[in-house]
């Protein structure tokens, strides 16, 4: 007796197995057939160790399951009753059920913007509400909030910092910060450390700054950061803004006759600041 079987494989990384969704010649290659097994037990020459997923569904053509990785959800349609359910891929859990004959599709995605309320802890009143743009079908990381700062990681995006008084949008390079495993936030201080791994790195929210003080006194005299009209004249065709110009700073030179100020930043630009 020959037995036809067609199925494909879906590596599951909420719990570490592998599904496989199989259809059998003996059915007409009509009914879906879904199976879960771990990683381990893959690993350890037992592959019948698994078990049936979904058996209680009527997942006939043409019913279908999809699995939504970014979201750690299942959706399967049983056609017989057009029925619509949800399950969880953790641990393959019923959420919810959608039934109605009208409905002709659904489509899983993840929104493109976080709401955000802002509460008083003294009385609960909402003293700001905001919606905060997020990229489409990329996993939220993380969203903390340090004081007036909203810090926002999604997978393989730069991090975010948002504050929430003015709205002025920070990103901090995806290469540099990494999401890490746990914070903790030095509040007096106003730094954050963070923990990945065996290391632990220190950050800051302040953008850097040029101070010319009197040589005489020590009096500080002028104070170019991120927040004045400062002159600024671009260079070349770059156009970053004061506070990017700022940052990372790794050359600085003084030229007396024009009373100006050359700086060069790691990227390899040079901005002149002149009064």
């Amino acid at each position: 007796m020959l037995v036809f079987l067609q199925s494909f494989l879906f590596y599951n990384k909420n719990n570490e197995s592998l599904i496989t969704v199989s259809v059998y010649g003996a059915e007409n290659f009509s009914a879906l057939r879904c199976r879960t097994t771990r990683i381990e037990y893959i690993r350890r020459g037992q592959p019948d160790a698994g078990f049936p997923l979904f058996e209680t569904e009527s997942l006939k053509w043409p019913g279908f399951v999809e699995f939504d990785d970014v979201n750690g959800k299942v959706l399967t349609y049983s056609a017989q009753d057009s029925t619509y359910k949800v399950f969880d891929l953790k641990n393959y859990t019923l959420l919810y059920s959608v039934s109605d004959k009208n409905v002709q599709e659904i489509k899983i995605r993840t929104s493109s913007s976080v709401p955000l309320k802002i509460l008083s802890i003294e009385d609960g009143t909402v003293l700001k509400s905001f919606s905060h743009l997020l990229h489409r079908n990329k996993k939220v990381d993380f969203i903390e909030q340090f004081n007036e700062k909203l810090l926002v990681k999604q997978e393989g995006e730069n991090l975010q910092i948002l504050d929430v008084r003015n709205f002025q949008l920070t990103e901090v390079s995806r290469t540099e910060f990494m999401t890490p495993s746990a914070f903790i936030f030095l509040y007096e201080l106003q730094l954050f450390l963070t923990f990945r791994n065996r290391s632990v790195a220190v950050w800051n929210f302040r953008a850097g700054s040029i101070n010319v003080s009197s040589i005489l006194t020590g009096k500080c005299l002028a104070k170019i950061k991120s927040g004045n009209e400062c002159k600024e004249k671009k260079a070349w065709k770059f156009q970053n803004t004061v506070a990017e110009a700022l940052e990372d700073i790794t050359a600085l030179y003084y030229d007396e006759d024009r009373d100006e100020i050359y700086t060069g930043n790691r990227h390899g630009l040079v901005h002149v600041w002149s009064n």
